[in-house]
């Protein structure tokens, strides 16, 4: 007999994306604006975050090293592989 559980076998999934912010208010705004248009955008600046399955992970990799984002990528498989065989 198997369950339902035996069936499911979530894939890995692990990506690093550009995520766009709003500079916080003590960030200096430029002193002149070159085109009305600039004016009306607001500057924004990106993160590089880790998504999972599961969504977004809040943390940013920029400024990291290839092994640490290495690290990084097999410290999550773990805890994926981890989820797996306790849902088992």
């Amino acid at each position: 007999m198997s369950s339902n559980i035996d069936k499911i076998k979530p894939n890995f999934f692990y990506s690093v994306r550009p995520k766009p912010y709003i500079p916080p208010s003590f960030v200096g705004q430029k002193s002149e604006q070159t085109n009305s248009d600039e004016s009306e955008a607001k500057e924004e600046y990106y993160r590089a975050e880790v998504y999972l399955k599961e969504g977004g992970q809040n943390y940013n990799l920029m400024g990291w090293s290839k092994e640490q984002i290495i690290t990084d990528l097999l410290d999550q498989y773990e805890k994926h592989i981890h989820f797996l065989n306790v849902i088992r």
